[in-house]
């Protein structure tokens, strides 16, 4: 047996198939890039977005806690006086700019809804609406640093009677024009309905979550049912809230030495934690997407380089016989442009997918977003092609006689 031939022939069949393998692992590497690098865009437009959504309060500057006393007293007033002793004390503090009272705060969970219906609609005996209802205290909304659109927020004379909407449930309740001096009918459970007059009007407010619509809201006045709601504090800070935290202890203490503050939380952290889901996605598939764009970059090179190598005598021999640089690189870039359309043509189809399975985490972005995939395509398809030019451009640059001597 001539065994020389035979490893000959069985060297080139291997050799061969190491190509062809080679060749579907670089389609299936850029495939995979464009998928990962198309969904780590969505989720960083999408983070991008819920940063700079309108929460409707500023969330810088602001900590926020529940206050727990031994009391409240034995009435709405006496409960009332008290929350008003503990609101100054807090006033006091140094650096504290306001402060105020909510049965619940933006961000933090818990939601406490009731109907409400505006006289017209009770006149004609329409059903009511069912929107979120908050009590909160005078200082509040100054506080969060809210917008009032019309009219006024709460005083501290301000009791059952008076109420504050926000624009969405001003516009859900009186369509054909303003809401201010007009007066709506509130039922809560465990309550009397009362018809109260609206004093103002809120911009909306992200009291569910970053990502989620506002709810149509109406406020009531804390100090008229300051005995059945949980007391939670926001208070503004100049400088860091976090620093705030001990002199606020201290100040509730000189109410009461029993008064405690719990659950403490600035707004930065309730965003945060609001958003942490997208932040950490994002974070994770950028890793990702960048090693399998530098997998795929060094797998093209190296397909590309041993294909360009083993046709270097051919290609001395075209150089001598008068073809161009351009010639050559475009033959080579021609074979991993091939390469680069069969990965980034899958690639798009895999994004697809992913778009959809990162649906529940995106905001202000779409699944299937154009810009978005077309942006990773071409990405990728850069890094691929620059990767495929690079052998040829070496392989030129050695001199056609050493090529061929050497081979």
């Amino acid at each position: 047996t001539d065994l020389a031939g035979a490893l000959g022939e069985r060297g080139g069949t291997a050799g061969a198939s190491r190509q062809r393998l080679s060749r579907l692992l670089v389609v299936g590497e850029v495939a995979t890039s464009v998928a990962l690098v198309a969904a780590t865009a969505l989720l960083l437009r999408s983070f991008a977005s819920l940063e700079a959504v309108d929460l409707g309060f500023e969330r810088s500057g602001v900590v926020t806690f529940a206050l727990e006393a031994p009391g409240w007293g034995e009435t709405h007033e006496e409960a009332a006086a008290l929350m008003t002793a503990y609101r100054d004390r807090i006033l006091a503090v140094p650096g504290v700019q306001a402060a105020g009272y909510s049965n619940r705060i933006p961000l933090a969970g818990g939601l406490f809804t009731g109907t409400v219906r505006s006289t017209e609609m009770l006149a004609a005996e329409v059903s009511p609406y069912e929107t979120s209802i908050r009590w909160i205290s005078p200082g509040f909304l100054e506080a969060l640093g809210a917008r009032v659109k019309e009219g006024r927020a709460f005083a501290s004379d301000d009791r059952h009677g008076t109420v504050l909407v926000d624009e969405t449930a001003a516009r859900l309740l009186w369509p054909d024009g303003s809401a201010l001096g007009r007066r709506l009918e509130i039922s809560v459970i465990g309550e009397d309905p009362i018809v109260a007059e609206v004093i103002g009007v809120v911009a909306p407010m992200k009291h569910d979550g970053v990502a989620d619509e506002p709810t149509a809201t109406v406020y009531v006045p804390m100090l008229a049912a300051a005995l059945q709601n949980f007391h939670y504090v926001a208070a503004r800070v100049a400088g860091d809230p976090a620093a705030a935290v001990a002199p606020l202890r201290r100040a509730v203490r000189e109410v009461d030495g029993d008064a405690v503050i719990a659950r403490v939380r600035t707004m930065e952290t309730l965003f945060d934690d609001d958003v942490a889901a997208t932040r950490f996605a994002s974070f994770l598939l950028t890793v990702f997407g960048v090693l399998a764009l530098a997998l795929a970059s060094v797998g093209l090179h190296g397909v590309m380089a041993y294909s360009v190598r083993r046709r270097a005598r051919e290609i001395g021999i075209r150089v001598v016989l008068g073809a161009t640089h351009g010639e050559i690189i475009g033959d080579a870039l021609r074979s991993g442009a091939v390469l680069v359309l069969g990965g980034v043509t899958l690639g798009l189809l895999l994004a697809l997918g992913a778009g959809e399975l990162l649906q529940s985490l995106l905001f202000g972005v779409a699944p299937r977003d154009a810009p978005t995939l077309v942006g990773a395509a071409l990405a990728v398809a850069i890094v691929g092609l620059v990767s495929a030019y690079l052998p040829a451009r070496i392989i030129l640059g050695v001199d056609p006689a050493v090529a061929l001597r050497e081979e």
